[in-house]
């Protein structure tokens, strides 16, 4: 989301899920545009049965988000509202310091350049150069970046 959808001067997130959501997969994304407030927002009741993994997820202001006093606090976070959550494998840029040894890469900064193509809309990750070698020390993450380079994702 660009901007916040109750005050357009406000910006958005990537992600916003709600209300005790359970049963949700995202899997294989690509989230490009311009930086968001949050790359995942999280509000309300607690939820069940949560994977979030193999995707990419630019720079944000404050990371991931939640209410009830659980901002900015990476996997702390996602567990706080979903104790059961999987958040592996994803390429989270510029991600906090919380986000340290849980199994996903965070490269410094954000850049489309790293992308193939993200002029023709080619958002996949190239086989080598620095992204692939910070993604590379993430155990688990290489066998995973092959699907997240196989995804297209329209500009």
């Amino acid at each position: 989301v660009g901007t916040d959808p109750l005050d357009p001067g406000i910006k958005g997130r990537h992600l916003q899920i709600l209300g005790g959501a359970e049963d949700v997969t995202i899997t294989n994304n690509t989230f490009v545009g311009g930086r968001a407030a949050n790359a995942i927002m999280f509000s309300g009741a607690r939820g069940a049965r949560l994977r979030v993994q193999a995707n990419v997820f630019p720079e944000s202001d404050y990371d991931v988000w939640g209410d009830q006093g659980m901002g900015g606090k990476g996997m702390a976070t996602v567990n706080f509202f979903y104790t059961d959550a999987v958040f592996r494998d994803n390429v989270i840029f510029a991600g906090w310091a919380a986000w340290a040894n849980t199994g996903n890469a965070t490269p410094p900064t954000f850049d489309q350049s790293i992308f193939m193509n993200p002029i023709a809309g080619d958002f996949r990750l190239p086989e080598t150069g620095a992204i692939a070698r910070s993604v590379g020390q993430v155990p688990g993450i290489r066998s995973t970046l092959s699907a997240i380079r196989s995804v297209r994702s329209a500009p």
